[in-house]
């Protein structure tokens, strides 16, 4: 063998070698690119999964300032504006909401805490307005010189049980039911009779501010607190024991009833004279 298929020997065999080792490099530079491209990909992938929700927010807003109809919305995503205008509506609107959240507050509070006046506001043709219907009940509803007469000269075994039963009975009321004492020896049929016959002489003046000087008597009513007396209304004649007996069920003519009107002054019905207590309801 001559030198020189020595030297190609040994230089085929630098080049064998040289050729692997620049092969080794190439391969890892091949797993580098791979890896940073592998990375690339996934920040892609995890961009574009953000994306869409990114969108979707974004188009709602958009699509909701653009179409709603409180002003200045449209004005802040509109095209082609300056943003020292966009800077002023939005000003202008945190304005705006603090105004109306400082004006609620007020309103809430003064409802809460301060008393509320509820006014009509009429023309001066309906000015006019009735007084209220009072309906008056006397505490102690029962002739006593009455009542003694109406148990002794009645038929009953035990007087006494008697005289409670008819105390309780007139007395009864909603509230009271429970405390009516039990008779059997009269008939249910007969104690509106019987509490007509021995109710108390109820006796009393009524008068008001009116200057008109109409007479406004008093309706005997059977109402919850028993028999009672009303003043002013039109409906009460429908309740009174009167009504109920002769059953014609009849609409009746409307009584006068008592008209005020806010420059007469000061406006108020008095109760005089009373013989026993009452409550008054209006």
């Amino acid at each position: 063998m001559s030198v020189e298929d020595g030297e190609d020997i040994s230089k085929s065999q630098n080049g064998m070698s040289m050729s692997f080792l620049e092969m080794l490099g190439f391969k890892g530079r091949n797993r580098k690119r791979s890896a940073a491209i592998n990375k690339k990909e996934e920040e892609t992938t995890r961009n574009e999964s953000k994306l869409p929700i990114l969108e979707i927010l974004s188009s709602f807003i958009t699509l909701f300032l653009s179409l709603s109809t409180i002003h200045g919305f449209a004005h802040i995503i509109a095209e082609k504006r300056h943003p020292v205008e966009i800077l002023i509506w939005l000003s202008l609107m945190g304005t705006g909401i603090y105004g109306a959240c400082i004006l609620s507050s007020a309103t809430w509070t003064r409802y809460q805490e301060n008393p509320t006046v509820v006014s009509m506001e009429r023309d001066r043709f309906a000015w006019n307005t009735s007084f209220p219907a009072a309906t008056i009940c006397p505490s102690f509803k029962i002739n006593d010189k009455v009542l003694d007469n109406f148990v002794s000269n009645s038929d009953a075994k035990n007087k006494t049980a008697l005289k409670n039963f008819l105390i309780s009975l007139a007395g009864a009321g909603y509230k009271t039911f429970d405390k009516v004492l039990p008779y059997f020896e009269i008939p249910s049929e007969k104690f509106m009779d019987i509490l007509l016959d021995i109710q108390f002489d109820f006796s009393l003046s009524v008068s008001n501010s009116g200057v008109r000087g109409y007479k406004h008597l008093l309706e005997k009513t059977i109402t919850e607190m028993g028999i009672c007396y009303t003043y002013n209304s039109n409906l009460a004649v429908y309740n009174s024991p009167d009504y109920w007996e002769s059953n014609s069920w009849e609409v009746l003519p409307e009584n006068r009833t008592f008209y005020v009107h806010p420059l007469d002054g000061e406006i108020f019905a008095n109760v005089a004279n009373m013989s026993t207590g009452f409550d008054v309801s209006l």
